[in-house]
């Protein structure tokens, strides 16, 4: 998955499920029901969601979703939480 470029709805393929529509980018989940969108993502130690969204905010839902799991967006760890001070 690319962190270069903004992702959008047409990056998805979706697929019918009843009366809904769900698609995949990684770990992002897009459901659209009646021309309205959710957004969800969920990482093992992040999860965000977007309910009732129209077409334009659903991209940035997304986006948002991704950019959170850039690895430039992760937090880092700083020194040893193991180590001694003298």
């Amino acid at each position: 998955m690319s962190f270069d470029r903004p992702w959008r709805l047409e990056d998805i393929k979706f697929q019918d499920e009843g009366d809904k529509r769900r698609g995949t980018i990684g770990p992002v989940a897009v459901i659209e029901s009646g021309g309205r969108y959710s957004v969800t993502m969920e990482s093992h130690n992040l999860r965000l969601a977007w309910q009732d969204l129209e077409k334009k905010t659903a991209d940035f839902a997304i986006n948002a979703a991704l950019n959170a799991l850039s690895p430039a967006n992760q937090p880092r760890r700083v020194g040893d939480a193991n180590a001694t001070v003298a």
